[in-house]
């Protein structure tokens, strides 16, 4: 009966012994995917920051274009019109910039 116990245990240990190795086999898996997704994130973040830089720069260009409207264009209805259409790119801009907040 002793001997039949121990045999019994003995195949438990192993088999458990068994399937812990193979549980550590898919955490490393887990953890080498998370990883590579963490990577694929912070990438994303960055490029979400380099647009967002970049539709700032648009954002200084739509500003001096104004400007250059204001000052030179002479026509009230066309200077009204022009401004009207950069102040919808500038929203735009804007809805823009925060979705990506939002998605950050």
């Amino acid at each position: 009966k002793v001997k039949d116990d121990r045999d019994l245990w003995k195949s438990n240990y192993f088999e458990v012994k068994e399937d812990l190795g193979f549980c550590n086999q898919s955490l490393k898996l887990c953890n080498s995917q998370l990883y590579s997704k963490d990577l694929k994130i912070e990438k994303l973040r960055v490029e979400i920051n380099n647009f967002n830089s970049y539709l700032e720069e648009i954002n200084e260009g739509l500003d001096n274009m104004t400007d250059f409207i204001i000052f030179n264009v002479e026509n009230t209805s066309l200077r009204e019109g022009l401004i009207e259409e950069v102040n919808s790119l500038r929203n735009l801009i804007q809805d823009i910039q925060a979705k990506l907040v939002t998605t950050i």
